[in-house]
């Protein structure tokens, strides 16, 4: 019998027999009236009488008020558990340990315990040194990993509703705070969960955020335990719920978010309505969730796409699916038979619906396809290399067990699901715990625990399990399910887990889980259950080898209720504080009490409050002092240390300068000696290089000056040789003719008369002939004459000054300028004076025009009612108003969904109040020429079309305007009270800067990419506007109404005036939209009386017309000044001329119409319009070319060719004047330079205007910084010799030596020193002229400076006539000699003229301090052996130059065949022969670095690469020996040499004696000491083929029968012979491969390619048989070349396939193919195609090549 006493806590059994009955804890209240009062922990009363108290047992105190770990609990049985978790749920503690697992409850709410303070407090703590928590366990799961260097994982489980989801998403946010990286990919894996809840959660009875799936996520860590990637794994996502939901239930969240959350015009493109019109949606009556917003987690949904990398398209695609999904499921299907075949047919009625399945399977592959795009963003694959492995944790979601009353094959597979967790868990906390203890003898008590591994033997481990049996079932075309239940009772009916269905007639069966009874009834798809099956077993396996962790989520109720109410709550304060009387009740919502007691309750809860008021002032105060105490302690530390840091420092700084001397007097002393040695060394090598080049020059020159002098006679021969021979057969031809008559006159006369006669007539004849040819020579001369009389007239006309009368005003010169004021008023432009009446004012008189055809007139309407206030007033945003202001705006005055139209919105603003003046330029001290000016407005304003950068560009410039005007209201109060203080005392400031000073507005717009950063043109300005609305449309409205707004009580007329001006340009370029047109139409209306009706007419005409493509040109700005239509004239075929009245709206078919009324042109097809353009001209002193090229830089004017050759060099010293002009109205622009020596130069180029602009630049610049001044007038010292200022006379060259060149021209003194005179003193600035240079001028300009054009003339004049005599009388100098006997100096370049500028011109006879290049002499130059061959290379120089300048020197008859190879590393290659030499070898370095950083996978810096230069024979199609004997001795013989030592041609016997001899004696002349050493060098002798064919001293006698039989023969003869044999062979001249292939049995294992002028041929290696081919399959094998001389393609395997008419295949497997596709270009053969295959796991790349060979 059991002993209470009041107060005791025991176990109450109850007894109800429900199938979840366990006893509940309870209290003694009374046990002295002969019956127990126990009160349990529900808050029920019972009465027990003793005799009855069996069912009461005392509570073991561990119980009575719960503890942390629930394995110290002294009830450790069902209800000791339970209790304990209703006692720390009650207190608002709802995690609780059993060892190392967590059981968490869900509150139902969110409560405080997940801040980042929770999450530095749960870091790096073991289980048990904190309350329990979720945090816990992930940070046990994290430092094990780190420290024990294996996997864990994490295994959630829990029935639907417990908080399964959440309690991952806590772990999850753990993980990534603790990880300390933050980084990209770490918000990656965050972002996923929304995704996977929208696709795979939805509103279950049970939950409002059911998962519908299982997921596990298997997060990677780096060894620094950083986030680098995770996995997520799905399984079995319920399909069924897409088209069907129980009662109470939703579909899938994504489904009611996308119709929430999706704009309108997608809904509209996508068809889609309400939740409650699908019928999918509507299948559970509940459409709403109380807990969700389905507007606001779309957002989210869409966010978290895109920062995992989801497409735009990709989210479309999404949409559609889903739309289609919901589209289809309204649809009914009728059942019919056509053709004995099954159909179905789309009916109104519904009878049979068979689309549910596809519906499904449609959203479960989209489910996967997600899941896989997550996994692509975040899953970062370990790299082969890496040697680190890296870790892992695992987290577990997964669905808890389901029975519901009719269940599926989806139930079997989530039930089967859990029995191998439950399995897992078994065995991880039961059987290998208990298996441990009994290898170590321990003693202990066996634990009882249900083992379920007969239930998964059944399920899927034995033969002939139920899920094969299901799986084979499904797989038979006549399975049903009484047949699949028929195998399943035969095999497993004796199965105590297996319940086999009642009677013959059901067709389900049960199976026995850990957690109840399962009944299926359905069987699913054939290879469903195989896959799940396999996806489980591979969870396990993956499980299995980690450390596991495990959470358990309980659910508290079934209502989903939080843990207590504001109810619960008041009725606790209220019965502890009053006791449980009658004196006060509780009421449904309210507490009912007496005054006593609410009087009491609040004096109670005053000292409540003012305890803690007391303890937070103290904490306060003390958390003051301290801070104080620390800053003042910190204060005093740094003085020390600052205070010892000085005195150390100051004593370092007196030794540092000490050492630093000595250390600079014995480096001077070492430097000293070693510069003494070296300039001597120096000077020795100068003169003997000097001496080299000299010669050099010398003997090339002399080869030139030989070679144009037998050019030259041999010119004059040949034409005198024609001559002769034409007079010879003239003169033969009048004897014949003489001869023939002769022979008809003597049958009419005697012989001697008829010999007279023939005489007479063929010295008439012959006399003739020499008129003929005196009048040819007349005619001759005087076309000479006429020539040359030409010449002089166009080179006079060259000189005569350009007539700029005819040039038009500057473009938009007619708008004027708006004054220093933005909104100072001034007088109007001309044009406009009507303007500056006041709108409204009486209406003046119309002028009637001839204007284009007019359009016929429309229905009078009546606009009164659309006033632009009112729709200012309707669709502006914020609080933008219809009025004129002169500020920015934050954002647009009409709504743009797209950021690109918003920002152009406010680009567009700025733009518009710098047009009409109503906003500064911006200030822009130097201007960069980068070629972005020369950009067309409209290209600018298309490349911003499309772009995806502006949305965040739009953000910052809004963050940075709400900044700014943030500051400025913090600044406001004390800002208007100094600037009205200010305005008080200066009173002579004007009304406008007043205004700009008190309003602070700020005039820039910094931010916006679409704005320029330079002061614009008023046409760019236009431009950038009109432009903006021609390829914006959605911008034409807010174009409109910026202008209307700033035209609205405008105070300013000539603001008023372009803003008219702008709206005339912008009616005739695009319309508004039919929103805005009346409202447009009305403004027009009400415009100036003179104005008006033309900006409503050309309104009306782009209407008609439609929108431009272009901004209006030149004559549209004309005619909009005047107001007047365009007059075109138009050109007929005969010259005649008509003139047509357009306007900016005219089309050409308008025009070609006007044309035919005008002619009377019935037909009309066919013709249209042309516009002829000029051609480009230019004057001045003529130049070597036509067509230059500008470059300008702070020495001056440089004009050069194509290949970078100066041809006119102008100082800007020398330029006195630059000025540009245009040439008509379809010329292009002209600019003028003109020299001091009186010179001008004219040139014409669409970019006139700018480079004057940069001349002038460089002008004012180097004034402003020049040192150099030339005294303009005589200004003698006026107070003395020690007076403090200058004397100079006039032309006198001062130098600055305080001041600068800005100085000069702002002052009105400076200080300088006359260079004449060397004195130095003060001078007036304005005697002075500025010179723009800062080097020291010449002195021939400096003396023009002050002198008249015709003195400047006369200098110069004599000049030459002075050095003319100087020619003839100076002594015998070095630089005389110079010019008779050094070699020419180089040509001038744009490069060498930047380097030499600063030693002025190159003269070789002067002191240099760089090493000669070449000789100085031409004798020298021209002799090889006192000259190396050094060839100098401009970055201007092609390789056909290079190749013709080394063809020269080496004295090669041609250069054709000859090509130039570069070697780098391993790889050679020919250069292309119209490539510039150093861009090519640039282009091929940076390859190989590119290539080798991507093949190593190395970073850093690569190192130089050095490359060789070679000079070989490329093409050998038109070489014949003997023909050039240079090209033979050098290059042929060492070419064809190596080929023929490999075997590849074929010979005779004889042969290769005689080429073994020429071969020698080519190598030793006639020494024959060698043949004694004839083994050793017989390799260099005999092809390596027939080496062994006869032994080493047959091979001897042999060579040298021969070899003897040639004496008397040179090298060079030796070598044309050898040349000459081999010419004879086919295979001369070809380039060699050797190659294998596998594939033609017909052919060889080994054979050998040649390629040459005759095709391809195909050579057995060793019977020499040649095969021409059609057809190759080529494989690379090997690089076949072992000359230095010898260019060929490496190959290493070659495969034969099928012979075609004309051409081959190639399949070229190399790192480079493209080597060989260049290789064959070169040959001359034709490449049609190249296709490159990348094949699985080979390195290299294979391209195929169709060629055959060029005609």
């Amino acid at each position: 019998m059991v002993i209470l006493q009041q107060g005791d806590y025991v176990w109450l059994d109850l007894k109800t027999g429900r199938e979840f009955d366990v006893p509940v804890g309870a209290v003694v209240k009374l046990c002295d009236s002969g019956q127990i009062q126990v009160l349990d922990d529900e808050g029920r009363e019972h009465w027990i009488f003793p005799q009855n108290a069996t069912n009461i047992k005392p509570m073991h105190p561990t119980s009575v008020h719960g503890v942390e770990d629930m394995i110290r609990l002294g009830d450790l049985n069902e209800a000791g558990i339970l209790r304990n978790l209703l006692i720390r749920y009650n207190e608002h503690v709802i995690y609780t340990y059993t060892g190392s697992i967590l059981v968490a409850v869900n509150p139902y709410q969110l409560l405080p315990i997940y801040t980042p303070d929770h999450i530095r407090l749960y870091t790096n703590r073991k289980i048990g040194e904190m309350p329990p928590h979720i945090f816990a366990i992930a940070d046990n799961c994290y430092f094990n990993m780190q420290r024990n260097n294996k996997d864990q994982c994490c295994i959630i489980s829990g029935e639907s509703g417990a908080g399964k989801t959440e309690s991952t998403k806590l772990i999850l946010q753990f993980l990534a705070a603790i990880s300390g990286q933050h980084s990209w990919i770490e918000q990656q894996v965050l972002e996923a969960t929304p995704i996977l809840e929208a696709f795979g959660n939805a509103k279950t009875i049970r939950n409002d955020n059911s998962s519908r799936f299982g997921k596990y996520i298997d997060i990677h860590f780096n060894k620094r335990g950083a986030i680098e990637g995770a996995k997520i794994e799905q399984y079995l996502l319920e399909k069924s719920r897409v088209c069907r939901q129980a009662a109470d239930e939703r579909n899938y969240h994504i489904f009611y978010c996308m119709l929430k959350g999706m704009a309108p015009e997608m809904k509209a493109k996508l068809g889609l309505g309400l939740a409650r019109e699908y019928s999918y949606l509507t299948t559970g009556n509940c459409t709403e969730c109380d807990g969700r917003d389905d507007l606001a987690d779309y957002s989210s949904i869409l966010s978290a796409m895109k920062v995992l990398m989801f497409s735009e398209t990709e989210n479309l695609e999404i949409s559609k699916l889903l739309a289609a999904i919901l589209h289809l499921g309204n649809l009914r299907f009728e059942a019919r038979t056509y053709d004995n075949l099954d159909a179905c047919v789309v009916v109104r009625s519904p009878d049979l619906m068979t689309a549910a399945s596809l519906m499904e399977g449609i959203y479960g592959r989209l489910f996967v396809w997600i899941v896989d795009k997550i996994n692509a963003a975040i899953y970062r694959p370990p790299t082969c290399e890496s040697s680190v492995i890296r870790r892992s944790i695992g987290l577990l979601d997964i669905f808890g067990f389901e029975n519901f009353i009719v269940n599926s094959f989806e139930q079997l597979c989530i039930n089967f699901a859990n029995e191998n967790l439950q399995q897992f868990f078994v065995r991880h906390v039961f059987k290998l715990e208990q298996e441990e203890y009994n290898l170590e003898d321990i003693n202990w008590q066996h634990i009882e625990f249900t083992d379920n591994q007969d239930a998964l033997d059944m399920i899927a481990n034995k033969p002939m399990n139920i899920i094969s049996l299901i799986d084979e079932e499904s797989k038979f075309p006549k399975g049903t399910d009484a047949t699949m239940l028929y195998k399943l009772n035969s095999q497993h009916k004796l199965n105590t887990n297996y319940f086999p269905p009642k009677n013959s007639y059901e067709t389900q069966f049960g199976i026995q889980h850990f957690a109840g009874v399962g009944v299926e009834t359905r069987k699913r798809s054939p290879t469903l259950s195989s896959q799940f099956k396999r996806s489980l077993e591979m969870l396990m396996r993956t499980l299995s080898v980690c450390q596991p962790f495990f959470v358990r989520c309980i659910k508290p109720n079934e209502f989903k209720k939080p843990m207590e109410d504001l109810r619960g709550t008041c009725q606790r304060i209220v019965s502890a504080r009053l006791g449980k009387q009658d004196d006060w009740q509780i009421g449904k919502t309210k507490i009912f009490l007496k005054d006593q007691h609410d009087m009491q309750l609040e004096i109670e809860r005053d000292k409540a409050i003012t305890d803690k008021v007391i303890l937070i002032q103290k904490s306060v105060r003390r958390l003051k002092a301290r801070t104080n105490f620390l800053r003042l302690r910190s204060a005093v530390v740094f003085i020390q240390k600052v205070w010892r840091g000085y005195r150390s420092r100051k004593n370092y700084q007196i030794m540092k300068s000490g050492f630093i001397r000595l250390q600079a007097v014995c480096r001077s002393r070492k430097y000293y000696r070693s510069y003494r040695i070296t300039r001597h060394r120096i000077t020795l090598i100068q003169a003997r290089c000097r001496g080299f080049l000299v010669r050099q020059s010398y003997w090339k020159r002399l080869r030139a000056v030989l070679t144009l002098q037998a050019y030259t006679r041999g010119m004059i021969a040949r034409r005198l040789c024609q001559r002769l021979r034409a007079e010879r057969k003239r003169r033969l031809e009048a004897e014949r003719q003489r001869l023939a008559e002769e022979e008809q006159l003597r049958n009419q006369m005697t012989v001697r008369r008829a010999k007279a006669e023939a005489e007479r007539k063929h010295q008439e004849r012959l006399l003739q002939l020499a008129k003929q040819q005196e009048e040819r020579e007349r005619e001759e001369k005087e076309e000479a004459r006429r020539k040359k009389e030409l010449l002089e007239q166009m080179e006079r006309e060259k000189e005569q000054p350009v007539d700029h009368s005819d040039m038009v005003d500057r473009m938009f010169g007619f708008l004027g300028d708006s004054g220093p004021l933005p909104n100072q008023d001034g007088q109007a432009p001309a044009g406009f004076e009507d303007l500056e009446q006041t709108p409204g004012a009486d209406e003046a008189e119309e002028e009637m025009l001839n204007e284009a055809p007019p359009l016929p007139d429309e229905e009078e309407e009546d606009l009164s009612e659309y006033k632009f206030s009112k729709f200012a007033a309707t669709y502006f945003q914020g609080l933008s108003t219809h009025t004129y202001i002169r500020r920015p705006l934050k954002q647009p005055l009409l709504f743009h969904e797209d950021e690109g139209d918003q920002l152009a919105a406010l680009a567009v603003w700025i733009t518009v109040l710098r047009f009409m003046g109503d906003l500064p330029e911006p200030k822009c001290e130097m201007v960069l020429h980068d070629g972005s000016e020369k950009i067309p407005v409209m290209t600018k304003i298309y490349e911003t079309l499309g772009k995806r950068t502006y949305k965040k560009e739009l953000q910052e410039l809004q963050v940075e305007e709400e900044n700014s005007s943030a500051d400025a209201q913090k600044r406001n109060s004390i800002r208007h009270k100094l600037v009205s203080l200010t305005l008080k005392r200066k009173s002579k400031i004007t009304e406008e800067v007043t205004r700009r000073l008190t309003e602070g507005v700020d005039y820039g717009l910094q931010g916006n990419s679409m704005l320029e950063d330079r002061p614009t043109s008023n046409l760019e300005k236009l431009h950038f506007i009109i432009g903006n609305g021609i390829l914006r449309p959605a911008l034409r409205d807010e174009i409109y109404c910026q202008i209307c707004k700033q035209l609205t009580q405008n105070p300013s007329k000539s603001s008023h005036a372009r803003g008219w001006i702008l709206l005339s340009l912008c009616v005739g370029c695009f319309a508004p939209s039919e929103k805005f047109v009346k409202y447009l139409r009305t403004f027009l209306k009400n415009g100036p009386p003179g104005y008006a009706p033309y900006c409503e007419e050309r309104l009306r005409r782009t209407f008609v017309n439609r929108t431009r493509t272009q901004p209006p040109s030149w004559l549209e700005l004309q005619a909009t000044k005047s107001k007047k239509p365009i007059m075109l004239p138009v050109t007929f075929m005969d010259g005649t001329t008509k003139t047509l009245l357009a306007d900016s709206a005219t089309t050409a078919f308008e025009l070609c119409n006007a044309l035919a009324d005008k002619i009377n042109l019935r037909n009309r097809f066919g013709f249209s319009l042309y516009i002829a353009l000029f051609d480009k001209f230019a004057k001045g002193p003529s130049l070597p070319k036509n067509d230059v090229i500008v470059a300008v830089n702070w020495t001056g004017v440089y004009f050069v060719d194509e290949q970078e050759q100066v041809l006119l060099e102008l100082s800007f010293p020398e330029i006195t004047a630059v000025s540009s002009s245009r040439g008509g109205k379809l010329q292009g622009q002209s600019f003028t330079l003109a020299t001091i020596k009186g010179d001008e130069y004219t040139f014409t180029s669409n970019n006139a205007e700018d480079i004057r602009d940069l001349v002038v630049t460089f002008l004012e610049g180097l004034r402003k910084r020049s040192k150099y001044v030339v005294g303009l007038l005589d200004c003698p010292n006026p107070a003395g010799v020690d007076s403090t200022f200058l004397s100079f006379c006039k032309g006198d060259l001062i130098i600055l030596d305080e001041h600068d060149g800005e100085h000069v021209m702002n002052s009105g003194w400076a200080h300088g020193i006359n260079d004449r005179t060397k004195q130095r003193g003060d001078f007036p600035a304005d005697a002075v002229y500025v010179l723009p240079t800062i080097t020291r001028p010449q002195y021939d300009i400096v003396a023009l400076v002050t002198m008249t054009p015709n003195q400047r003339r006369e200098s110069l004049s004599l000049s030459q006539t002075s050095l003319s005599e100087m020619d003839k009388s100076k002594a015998y100098t070095l630089e005389e000699f110079s010019y008779d006997y050094f070699r020419p100096p180089p040509k001038s370049t744009l490069s060498r003229v930047m380097m030499t500028k600063a030693r002025g011109k190159e003269r070789l006879w002067s002191c240099i301090r760089e090493p000669l290049k070449q000789p100085l002499l031409k004798k020298v130059l021209a002799h090889e052996e006192l000259s190396q061959e050094v060839f100098e290379v401009e970055s201007s120089t092609k390789a056909k130059d290079f190749c013709h300048n080394i063809s020269g020197r080496l004295m090669l008859k041609s250069s054709e065949g000859f090509s130039l190879f570069v070697k780098i590393t391993d790889k050679v290659i020919s250069v292309p022969d119209g490539d510039f030499f150093f861009d090519f070898v640039r282009h091929l370095t940076d390859w190989i670095k590119k290539a080798r950083h991507s093949r190593d996978g190395t970073a850093g810096v690569m190192p130089s690469l050095t490359y060789q230069v070679f000079f070989m024979k490329k093409l050998w199609t038109n070489t014949v020996p003997g023909k050039d004997s240079m090209a033979d001795s050098i290059f042929h013989y060492y070419q064809e040499l190596p080929k023929y030592l490999r075997g590849y041609h074929k010979c005779s016997r004889e042969e290769v004696y005689q080429l073994a001899a020429l071969i020698y004696r080519v190598k030793y002349e006639e020494d024959k000491s060698h043949f004694q050493n004839i083994t050793r060098i017989l390799k260099d002798l005999v092809p390596q083929d027939q080496i062994r064919l006869l032994s080493p001293e047959d091979w001897k006698r042999s060579i040298m029968t021969l070899f003897n039989k040639q004496s008397g023969k040179t090298a060079a003869d030796a070598k044309l012979s050898f040349l000459k044999i081999i010419y004879k062979w086919s295979t001369f001249g070809s380039a060699f491969f050797e190659v294998k292939q596998t594939t033609d049995p017909n052919y060889p294992e080994t054979l050998l390619i040649a390629i040459n002028k005759h095709g391809v041929s195909l050579i057995d290696p060793k019977s020499k048989v040649r095969t021409d081919l059609t057809a190759l399959f080529l494989n690379l094998k090997k690089f076949c070349s072992s000359a230095p001389c010898c260019l060929l393609c490496s190959f290493s395997s070659i495969l034969l396939s099928q012979i075609q008419s004309n051409e081959f295949t190639l399949c070229i497997k190399s790192p480079s193919p493209w080597g060989a596709v260049g290789w064959l270009k070169e040959q001359r053969f034709r490449v049609d195609w190249v296709q490159v295959h990348l094949p699985g796991g080979q390195p290299p790349k294979t391209c195929s090549l169709n060629y055959n060979r060029m005609a």
